[in-house]
């Protein structure tokens, strides 16, 4: 027969999180306020990162678009090759014209905006000189 404990009796009392006794001292929850100011902090900076960073992202996003409209709309009498640089000038009138031909051919006669090439997908990607 096994010896039965007293009702008051707690195993390992010493290593509890919590009150046994009447005399222990009283049970305190965590400061679980410091943890969420914490955590609250470190997530609004990642997700403020985060947001800088598509911010950017739209932003060259856009100026990709501007930039490929520009080259689409102004004038040139050729198709483009894939992989080939291209000058964009301004002519006489303030319209704009894509060419073949290098700012030193001209002579400095048209204002020189920028050197393109077309990729595979069709679309412009600016070389910066």
């Amino acid at each position: 027969m096994e010896k039965k404990l007293p009702d008051y009796y707690v195993e390992n009392r010493n290593i509890k999180h919590y009150p046994t006794e009447i005399g222990s001292q009283p049970f305190k929850p965590d400061e679980i306020e410091l943890f969420k100011i914490d955590k609250t902090n470190k997530l609004k900076t990642h997700f403020s990162v985060k947001f800088n960073e598509l911010k950017q992202q739209y932003e060259e996003l856009m100026n990709d678009i501007k930039m490929n409209e520009r080259i689409y709309k102004s004038k040139y009498s050729f198709t483009p090759i894939v992989d080939q640089e291209y000058y964009l000038y301004y002519d006489d009138n303030g319209g704009e014209f894509l060419s073949i031909i290098t700012p030193m051919q001209w002579k400095n006669k048209f204002e020189l905006i920028g050197i393109y090439k077309l990729n595979t997908d069709s679309k412009w990607v600016e070389i910066k000189i």
